[in-house]
C-alpha cells in the first residue's frame, strides 16, 4: 500500500460564454434524447434490468463497512508475537468516486493497536509459561498423596482391627521408614522412641535434607501393644511373631529363640511363623507398605540384646548402613546371629527387596538411649542423602 496520500486539486467552475448557450442547449436536448432511446433499448434486450444499480458511493460504503468489520475486530484483543496480522487492505480501482471510499477506510486502518509497546507480547510469553507450567494428572495424584501422608494415615490393620498408623516428613525421593514395636508391649520402649523421634524432627524439619522423605510406623504390632508388656504381649493376636513371617529364604513354621525367654523352657513355639509367610494382616501391611512408597531403607527397633544387626549372615545391601549405626551406638554390630536359628525374618525379605534394613536392639525394655538413637538417624539421613 502507498502511504503517501494522493494530492487534491481545487476546481472552480468557468460560466459558458453567451454565445455558446444555445449551442450547449441544442446538444443537451440531443443528449436526452439519445439516453431516453438506450434505456428504452435496454429495457427491450435485459428484461430484468428494470431499476438502475444503487449510486457508486452507496456500494463503495458497503464494501467499506465490510471489509473494515475484521479490521475493527482485530482492533479489540491484543496483538501476540504469534499472531498474524491481517492482510493488506487491497487497492480500489482509480475513478472519480472512489476518493470517499479511501476517505472512509484511512481511519479503521489506524484503529489497530500500535505493534511497538513490549506488554503484549510480554503478557502473551507469560501466559504461554503459565500455560506450560500446569501440572499434569500424574503430579497433581502425587502431590494429594503426599499431602494425605504429611498427617497421620493408615498402612494397615491388626487381626483386631486396629490401625498401623504412619506419618511422613519431607518430600525427597529417597525414602527412609523409622519402625519400632514389631513384638508389641513387650518391646514399648520402641515404640515410645519412634514416637519420639517424629515429635523431634517435626519440630526440627529443616534436619530432614531436602532429598530425603522419612516415614515414622511407630507401633507395627498394635494388638501386641494392647496386650501389656510382659512376654505374652510379643505375638499378635494369632499368636505369631511377626518378625519370622516374612517370605524369605528360611521362613519356617515353627519358630525358635532363648530358652527359658519369651519362647518357654523349650526355646522353640509351634506354629509361631504362622501358617505360611504373610499369613498375618500386620505383615500384609508392611509388605504393602514397603512395596507401595518405594522405601530405600529401613531402621527397625528392637529392646533388650544391644545388638546392631542386617541381613542374617552379612554381606547385605543394609551392612554398611548397620555397621555406622553400630559405630555411633557402641551397640556392636553383628554379622551372623548363632543364639538360635532365625528364621522368616523382616531384615532378611527387605535385603531380598534390595532395601537397606537395620535392626538396632534397645540395651532393655525400658530405656531409649535417646542421645545415641538420635545421632545415628542422623547419620543414616546424612548417609542416604549423599547417596
Amino acid at each position: 500500500m502507498n502511504d503517501n496520500p494522493r494530492p487534491t486539486f481545487e476546481f472552480r467552475p468557468v460560466p459558458p460564454a453567451k454565445h455558446d448557450r444555445r449551442r450547449i442547449l441544442v446538444l443537451g436536448g440531443a443528449a436526452a434524447l439519445l439516453a431516453g432511446g438506450v434505456a428504452k433499448v435496454l429495457q427491450l434486450v435485459v428484461p430484468n434490468l428494470t431499476e438502475p444499480p444503487p449510486p457508486l458511493a452507496a456500494s463503495a460504503s458497503a464494501s467499506t463497512s465490510t471489509s473494515t468489520a475484521p479490521l475493527v475486530e482485530a482492533a479489540s484483543a491484543p496483538i501476540s508475537p504469534t499472531q498474524v496480522l491481517p492482510t493488506p487492505l487491497p487497492t480500489l480501482a482509480p475513478s472519480p468516486t472512489a476518493a470517499p471510499a479511501a476517505v472512509v477506510l484511512a481511519p479503521a486502518a489506524t484503529a489497530q493497536p500500535p505493534l511497538a509497546p513490549t506488554a503484549a507480547p510480554t503478557e502473551t510469553v507469560a501466559a504461554a509459561t503459565e500455560v506450560d507450567a500446569q501440572p499434569t494428572a500424574a503430579t497433581l495424584l502425587r502431590t494429594t498423596a503426599i499431602a494425605k501422608e504429611l498427617d497421620w494415615f493408615e498402612i494397615g490393620t491388626s487381626v483386631e482391627g486396629r490401625s498401623i498408623a504412619a506419618i511422613r516428613i519431607g518430600t525427597g525421593p529417597v525414602h527412609l521408614a523409622i519402625m519400632g514395636a514389631i513384638h508389641g508391649g513387650w518391646e514399648k520402649n520402641t515404640m515410645t522412641l519412634v514416637q519420639q523421634a517424629y515429635d523431634y524432627f517435626n519440630d526440627n524439619s529443616d534436619l530432614i535434607q531436602p532429598q530425603l522423605s522419612v516415614y515414622f510406623v511407630p507401633a507395627t504390632n498394635p494388638d501386641g501393644i494392647a496386650v501389656g508388656t510382659n512376654s505374652d504381649a510379643a505375638w499378635n493376636a494369632h499368636g505369631v511373631d511377626l518378625n519370622r513371617n516374612f517370605d524369605s529364604y528360611n521362613w519356617s513354621r515353627d519358630t525358635f529363640g532363648l530358652v527359658g525367654g519369651r519362647y518357654g523352657p523349650t526355646g522353640t513355639k509351634k506354629n509361631g511363623g504362622g501358617p505360611r509367610p504373610f499369613s498375618e494382616p500386620e505383615t500384609q501391611a508392611v509388605k504393602r507398605f514397603i512395596e507401595g512408597k518405594s522405601i530405600d531403607a529401613v531402621l527397625s527397633y528392637h529392646s533388650g540384646i544391644v545388638s546392631v544387626t542386617a541381613k542374617d549372615g552379612g554381606g547385605g545391601v543394609g551392612e554398611p548402613l548397620a555397621e555406622e549405626v553400630a559405630t555411633i551406638t557402641g551397640y556392636g554390630y553383628i554379622a551372623k546371629w548363632t543364639l538360635y536359628k532365625l528364621t522368616g525374618q523382616f531384615m532378611d525379605w527387605l535385603d531380598d527387596k534390595n532395601v537397606k534394613g537395620v535392626e538396632i536392639e534397645l540395651p532393655d525394655q525400658h530405656t531409649l538411649d535417646w542421645a545415641k538413637n538420635l545421632k545415628s538417624m542422623k547419620a543414616v539421613m546424612q548417609t542416604l542423602a549423599e547417596g
